[in-house]
């Protein structure tokens, strides 16, 4: 479904930017997420090709969002075989 491309894409973007990354994947589920920080931002995506529509509870301020995303207060719903992706507050390291 293309999703390899899209991780390699981003992995050089973020390489290069020197931004953070974290990723979760819940393949049994069909659920992929890659987190990138950068300051007091986080960009969320979410890869999702289980078989039915997922909400998620982002636990932050949404700030903006995009691609195949629904964002109602902080919880992002992305369709099946979809990718979604919130910008969010993230927390400030000291």
């Amino acid at each position: 479904m293309g999703e390899q491309v899209w991780e390699k894409f981003l992995d050089g973007i973020m390489k290069e930017a020197g931004i953070e990354k974290y990723k979760f994947a819940d393949a049994k589920n069909g659920i992929y997420e890659k987190r990138t920080i950068n300051g007091d931002k986080e960009m969320v995506f979410i890869f999702n090709i289980s078989d039915e529509d997922k909400t998620f509870d982002l636990g932050k301020e949404v700030i903006a969002f995009g691609a195949d995303a629904e964002v109602v207060g902080n919880r992002m719903t992305v369709k099946t075989g979809e990718i979604g992706y919130a910008v969010v507050k993230a927390e400030v390291k000291n």
